[in-house]
């Protein structure tokens, strides 16, 4: 062909080389669209990937806390209990000392009356 003729292509020729051309420009756009969604995905996964991390700390952290914070109210509870214990026995040691004392004394009228 003259150069001639390549100026003046047939019609067809100019549709395809245009539609070639356009197919081009869409393949790459749409390559540099899968990149950015492959990195934006990669960003996502990254990003979901730590707030697994910082959430399950947090849980352990919150259980951790919790697990504490139960054995304190246990240790006050018994500390209670303990104390409520001890209350009693002396309420029991001082009826008993009083009950012993009222022993001695009626035995001790017994054995010893008073002379009325």
């Amino acid at each position: 062909m003259t150069s001639h003729d390549q100026n003046h292509q047939d019609p067809a020729g100019l549709v395809i080389e245009s539609i070639a051309l356009r197919e081009q420009e869409l393949q790459a756009m749409l390559d540099q669209a899968r990149a950015e969604a492959d990195l934006i995905l990669s960003e996502a996964r990254t990003q979901a990937d730590q707030l697994l991390k910082t959430a399950g700390k947090e849980l352990l952290r919150l259980a951790e806390q919790r697990k504490n914070e139960m054995a304190k109210d246990s240790a006050d509870l018994r500390e209670q209990r303990i104390s409520q214990a001890r209350q009693e026995a002396d309420n029991l040691k001082q009826k008993s000392q009083i009950r012993r004392q009222q022993a001695v004394e009626a035995v001790v009228q017994r054995v010893l009356p008073e002379e009325q």
